[in-house]
């Protein structure tokens, strides 16, 4: 199978199409002399969840971040079975393993390159006869490309287990009129600087529909921390406090990242999402009839593309 891939990214031509603002506001940062944790990353995270219709959106570090603090948040560690997919970029994969759990490959769909439900099934067959060292605990599908995995059937097929999403390549992305990253447990997401756009180069965001988990994602992300009590000391007292009470991890969003997120968000919907989708239906009535074509990117009414690159099949 070749899929030539045709990217639809340029991140310096979109940073130099808003140059003066966004260095307006990092000097603002800067010479406010609060890095972290600030304003910044609570509008960015606000303006996230708000975008993707979600509660609680958490930024971290960049994408392996939000899967890894994803699966601690969820309890999934050692000997936790976690079923994706063998064609992902290394980075789901490996913050699979950096939670301490194990990652069970299975097939995708030879269209859409997606989980392929049915290779699941199997997967979680063997798993449940003792063919793998560990429980399942997760299935984790990757929205790849662009195109959304067939998540109702994925869901039909894992029953119980926490369902997260892998949605580093599919911001703006839409299952069945849903925002991706907004059915599972939780959605996963990366602004890299390959990504639809990006924070200075990096970053990620973890968003789930569920209070608690938020707590606990927010809590891995930054040490450790007691995070939702640490927030209401600061409210009533002005003080900042350091209660720890679990091993966390620095895999926080800096507040220049926040100011680059919140400037490409706010012209998502207007300028980036419609480039790429414009550009899409050029390369579909242009490859479309060519002999040798066997399949161009998915896109339905249940499956609404992203269009990150354009795979021809």
């Amino acid at each position: 199978m070749n899929a030539p891939l045709i990217p639809q990214a340029n991140p310096g031509a979109a940073f130099r199409s808003r140059r003066d603002a966004l260095l307006k506001a990092a000097d603002d940062v800067l010479d406010g002399g609060w890095y972290i944790n600030g304003k910044q990353v609570r509008q960015f995270e606000e303006s996230f969840a708000a975008f993707c219709s979600v509660k609680h959106a958490v930024g971290v570090g960049n994408g392996t971040d939000a899967i890894e603090v994803a699966l601690r948040a969820l309890g999934i560690g050692k000997g936790g079975l976690v079923f994706t997919v063998s064609h992902t970029a290394v980075a789901t994969v490996a913050a699979i393993e950096c939670a301490g759990a194990t990652p069970v490959l299975v097939d995708v769909d030879p269209v859409t390159y997606t989980m392929s439900p049915e290779s699941l099934a199997k997967a979680l067959e063997a798993a449940r006869a003792g063919r793998y060292p560990g429980k399942p605990a997760a299935v984790l599908p990757v929205h790849l490309y662009g195109c959304c995995a067939d998540l109702d059937a994925i869901r039909a097929v894992a029953g119980d287990l926490p369902l997260i999403e892998d949605c580093a390549q599919a911001i703006g992305g839409k299952y069945n009129g849903r925002s991706v990253g907004t059915i599972g447990n939780v959605g996963c997401f990366s602004f890299c600087q390959s990504k639809h756009f990006t924070t200075a180069g990096e970053g990620g965001m973890v968003l789930t529909m569920d209070e608690d988990l938020g707590w606990e994602c927010r809590s891995f992300r930054d040490h450790g921390y007691d995070v939702k009590a640490r927030m209401n000391m600061l409210a009533l007292e002005e003080a900042l406090p350091y209660i720890h009470t679990r091993v966390g991890f620095n895999y926080r969003m800096t507040e220049v990242q926040s100011i680059c997120g919140i400037n490409e968000l706010a012209r998502f919907d207007s300028w980036n999402m419609p480039r790429r989708k414009a550009y899409a239906k050029m390369y579909d009535e242009a490859l479309g009839g060519l002999k040798g074509v066997k399949a161009l990117p998915v896109n339905t009414a249940e499956r609404e593309n992203a269009y990150w690159w354009y795979p021809v099949t």
